[in-house]
């Protein structure tokens, strides 16, 4: 029997988030992108399947149909030409992210972890897709491998994450399966990808009291671990390209640059605070003024019913100024994110490959002496 959507929606608005996008698969929800109202950070709700909610005709604008994408098992063209990627420096590079709750399940003893097997098995993983055009193909191949290393960061989480890219929906569900969807009609040439923290309807519901602290914990969690895999990453680059002192000021820029955005999230945050702050304030008055004005009468009354007017006024302006704020902020986290995942994406792949192309290199000195 299909659930209601509406008590789902006003679940999400008594936590502080609002509906933002639809994503259905065989006519039920699937996925749900969610906004919070208080950081205006973008997060992707997952709906287990025994969850059968299904959506209003008034949203049709804001819902999309996924397609799963079937896969293949052949060898990664990567791992063809430049060998299997260590697994010991993906963990260690790939930290896991421990948040303060850990609720409702206790960190396994790093010691029980079959290690090996665990690695074994994310390299048995399948990353050729059908019914992807090629160029795409190859794109998505990096992507997999990208899900498979930030797996390590969220292993003992019950929050996962998700990258969209074009028209493509690759997301690590709870079992730490990757899985590739493709929206249908909704075709988006952009190159930018989009990372999300995935939330489990039921995670969601039964941690919601602290919810948010656990959100923006992950948040900097992955963003630490984007910065640290840059420097170290840029680190191995500049001793196997010591002569590229181009390439080498590039990757400061893009430190800076990503430094930049920060500092725009931060004020345009401290921005939208003061804002609702002021909103607040002014309705507060208007509540007042309304009060007042039915005490009042002749003269007093109208110079009332007056700054009522001005105050209506400058509220349109504020939820004008609020609205672009919060564009604004979205604008930045979405760039913040792009460039960080194409750095790691760049950085990790040209170090695996040039790594195997020097010692290959090296093995060539050695028969030559």
């Amino acid at each position: 029997m299909p659930l209601s959507i509406d008590k789902l929606n006003q679940l999400l608005e008594k936590k502080g988030f609002m509906c933002r996008h639809y994503y259905t698969l065989g006519g039920f929800c699937k996925f749900i992108e969610i906004l919070s109202i208080s950081t205006i950070d973008s997060y992707l709700l997952h709906i287990p399947e025994r969850y059968k909610f299904e959506t209003r005709v008034s949203d049709r604008h804001l819902i999309s149909k996924l397609k799963s994408i079937p896969t293949l098992t052949p060898e990664s063209m990567e791992r063809k030409y430049a060998g299997a990627v260590d697994n010991s420096q993906i963990t260690e590079q790939y930290d896991e992210i421990e948040l303060k709750s850990q609720y409702p399940h206790q960190i396994k003893e790093f010691a029980d972890i079959d290690m090996e097997a665990s690695l074994t098995t994310q390299y048995k993983r399948p990353i050729i897709l059908k019914d992807v055009e090629e160029d795409d193909n190859t794109i998505l191949q990096c992507i997999f491998r990208q899900l498979t290393r930030l797996r390590f960061c969220v292993q003992f989480l019950k929050y996962k994450f998700s990258i969209l890219f074009k028209d493509y929906f690759v997301t690590l569900n709870a079992k730490g399966i990757i899985e590739c969807f493709r929206i249908k009609n909704n075709y988006n040439s952009s190159e930018d990808r989009h990372l999300y923290i995935t939330i489990d309807l039921e995670v969601f519901y039964e941690n919601s009291k602290i919810l948010m602290e656990d959100l923006d914990e992950l948040q900097n969690g992955i963003r630490a671990i984007f910065d640290k895999n840059q420097l170290v990453q840029t680190k191995h680059l500049e001793v196997m390209l010591t002569k590229q002192q181009d390439l080498l000021k590039i990757l400061d820029n893009f430190t800076n640059k990503k430094q930049d955005i920060r500092f725009e999230l931060q004020r345009f945050k401290e921005l939208f605070n003061t804002i609702e702050s002021a909103i607040t304030h002014s309705v507060e008055k208007v509540n007042h003024i309304t009060y007042m004005i039915g005490q009042e009468g002749g003269k007093k009354q109208d110079d009332l019913i007056k700054l009522k007017h001005n105050l209506y006024i400058k509220l349109t302006q504020l939820y004008g100024k609020k609205e672009d704020v919060a564009k604004s902020i979205i604008y930045y986290r979405k760039n913040e994110h792009h460039i960080s995942l194409n750095i790691d994406r760049i950085l990790f792949d040209n170090n695996v490959m040039l790594d195997k192309i020097f010692k290959n290199l090296h093995q060539l000195y050695k028969l030559n002496e």
